[in-house]
This record gives structure tokens, sequence and C-alpha cells, in this order.
């Protein structure tokens, strides 16, 4: 009898072996499951303050681009509208525009038709940046008629100033761009071209 009492405890014993381990596996998961969702959490509360921390940088370096071209175009107009009498003087407006902003990719003036007769209807002189050096052309030719900008049309119709949307300039750059447009006057006050 006591040999059966022996097997009888011994299977209770491994019984209740089992159930602890059953139970401490089961704990085990529970502790593991809620250590990932906590730690998860986390993470996640983590990378969103990063991202906001990134989005407010990234503002504040675009402000200040957009505060850094908008001066400089600003700041040229005085210089520009003083040599507007010779239209090739404007290749070099445009050339130093460019040289006093890094930031700039380029820079440009797109003129009212006919504003220098002898340059045909349309004159827009152009410079850009092409790798260390500054680039300067007319960009005008028969399958561009800046005229026909709807930002050309607006700045020139309300004499404000426009920021443009995202586009890709096929004509020099070949870059993703986005333009700070205002108009030009005349010594009347007329509005005589874009600069951009």
């Amino acid at each position: 009898m006591n040999e059966r009492i022996k097997k009888m405890l011994a299977s209770h014993h491994v019984k209740s072996n089992l159930f602890l381990i059953i139970v401490a596996a089961v704990l085990l998961e529970m502790i593991s499951g809620v250590q990932y969702y906590y730690s998860r959490n986390l993470l996640e509360e983590e990378l969103e303050k990063q991202a906001g921390t990134e989005l407010k940088l990234k503002a504040m370096i675009s402000n200040s681009s957009r505060y850094t071209v908008e001066s400089a175009l600003q700041s040229h107009i005085r210089e520009i509208r003083r040599d507007m009498a010779s239209p090739d003087s404007m290749f070099s407006a445009t050339q130093w525009l460019v040289r006093c902003s890094r930031r700039l990719a380029g820079g440009g003036l797109a003129f009212i038709p006919y504003y220098y007769p002898h340059k045909g209807r349309l004159f827009e002189p152009y410079s850009y940046w092409k790798g260390d050096s500054i680039e300067t052309v007319e960009i005008t030719n028969d399958g561009h008629d800046y005229t026909e900008s709807s930002i050309y049309q607006w700045v020139m119709e309300t004499n404000s100033a426009y920021w443009s949307h995202p586009y890709h300039d096929t004509i020099a750059t070949q870059k993703d761009l986005i333009s700070y447009c205002l108009t030009i006057h005349d010594d009347k006050e007329k509005n005589v071209a874009v600069l951009y």
C-alpha cells in the first residue's frame, strides 16, 4: 500500500508541477504581451514627437528660406527699375539676383509684350545656377509664352506678390521649383514685368 500511495503522490506531484509550469507559461506570455503593448505605445509616442520636431524644424527652415527669397527679390527692385532703359542690363540684373543668394535656383524677368520692341513680342532674361557657375539665357521661344501662364496673369492683374505651387522647370534648371513672383513698375507705376 505504501507503494500505491507513493505512486499517487508522485502522480499528484507531477500534475501539480505541470500545472505550475502551465500557469508560469501563461503568466510569462501575459507579461510579454503587456510589455509589448506598452513598448509599442512608447515607441509610437516617441516617433510622433520626433516627427513633430522634424516638421517644426523643416517649417522653420522653409520660413527662413521663404523670407530670404522674398527679401532678395524685393531688395533688387530698385536696381532693376533704375536699369530698365537698357534691356541687355536685365541679363546682369538676373545674374546679380541669383548670385546674391545660393538659395535661389534661378531668377528671371518676364516683361509685358513689346516692352522692348526691338527684342520682339516677349522678353524673358533668366539666370540660374548650373553647378558652381551662373548661366544666363533668354528663355522666350515659340513653345514658351509666359503671358499665357495663370501665375503671370494673376500677378500682373492684382499687382500682388505670389508664391507658386511646386512645378518642374523643363526650360532651364530641370529641377522641381517653387517661385516667388512680384511685379516691377516703370516710373509711371505701370506694371511692366514679373520678377520671379
